[in-house]
């Protein structure tokens, strides 16, 4: 992911990557492919997926499997639906797969344990600024989540978490869901969020009474 990694050191390319890097970059910021292997093979650095590396063991942070995740797939992938969200501060939702949006052009066998999608709709406002990795926007994240939800029912669950949190916004999802494109829960998507509109006292008035249950810090 880093942007010019001949200028940079493959100290500093890991770190800004959670201590992940992939073998091309590492190369091409001086690591001989022998120091690789031996690092390799010694146990100090892993090798999740082909072509990645995580050169920091000692501490395994949330991010280190999501940017191992997404240089596995390649400098085109966004960082998309559950994985996104949480990251936005979704609750409830870590263990889904990490799943990771390219072009729909792009044509690639999903790495182990990754769900790549293909999106031929992904707008400058469905990606979150400059935040690293790169990632879709909460409220995009969210409606692909519902898109992708396993039931009706789960679908309309993932909404409600998420405007109930505070995470997205009745606006941002609507318009989200504009951008969107042909999706088959448009409809669904679309009465659910009058229904949460209609609601909202209610849902202000529950969130409210969550805070004040709350232990004060």
């Amino acid at each position: 992911m880093a942007h010019n990694p001949g200028r940079l050191s493959w100290q500093e390319i890991a770190t800004i990557q959670a201590g992940v890097i992939t073998v091309r970059d590492a190369v091409a910021a001086g690591v001989p492919r022998t120091e690789i292997r031996q690092h390799v093979a010694d146990g100090r650095w892993r090798q999740p997926y082909r072509g990645v590396l995580i050169t920091e063991l000692s501490t395994v942070g949330d991010m280190q499997p999501l940017w191992a995740a997404m240089e596995a797939v390649g400098r085109d992938g966004v960082l998309a639906g559950a994985a996104a969200a949480s990251l936005a501060g979704l609750a409830g939702y870590t263990d889904e797969p990490v799943t990771i949006l390219v072009p729909t052009a792009r044509r690639i066998t999903a790495p182990p344990g990754i769900v790549v999608r293909h999106s031929a709709r992904l707008e400058q406002a469905d990606l979150d600024g400059w935040r690293l990795p790169r990632r879709t926007r909460p409220s995009r994240s969210v409606i692909d989540m519902v898109e992708w939800a396993p039931s009706q029912a789960a679908a309309v669950s993932i909404l409600g978490a998420a405007v109930s949190q505070e995470v997205v916004t009745l606006r941002g999802l609507r318009d989200a869901l504009a951008r969107r494109g042909p999706i088959t829960r448009r409809t669904l998507i679309a009465e659910t969020l009058d229904a949460l509109e209609v609601d909202a006292p209610r849902l202000a008035e529950a969130m409210f009474r969550r805070l004040e249950q709350q232990p004060a810090t």
